[in-house]
């Protein structure tokens, strides 16, 4: 069963880098980025945690972007550990920092 996995960046170029590097290693995944120069998000449509729904939405408003793709299951670890060595932030981490900042999402 496909599982989805999310990662979010500071920018979008190294968002746009990373879908595009998980297509050249994992052939087959087709990723998707989201940034505010997107008319539709589709982040709404994605089944992932409000906590961190919130925190993805806020970095796109932050000028940052996320990337996102359906993935089989036994390649859910090697995809997100992908993204990781491609420069994705730690979501939880970040959504910490904003909130000692003020941002109360």
């Amino acid at each position: 069963m496909p599982q989805t996995v999310a990662a979010f960046f500071d920018s979008i170029e190294p968002a746009e880098r990373a879908a595009y590097s998980l297509g050249v290693r994992f052939g087959g995944v087709r990723a998707h980025v989201c940034s505010s120069r997107t008319a539709d998000s589709g982040l709404p449509a994605l089944s992932l945690p409000l906590p961190d729904l919130a925190v993805l939405t806020e970095g796109i408003r932050r000028g940052g972007a996320a990337v996102w793709a359906e993935v089989p299951e036994d390649s859910l670890k090697p995809v997100a550990a992908a993204l990781r060595a491609d420069g994705a932030v730690d979501l939880t981490a970040r959504g910490v920092e904003w909130r000692r900042e003020g941002w109360i999402g």
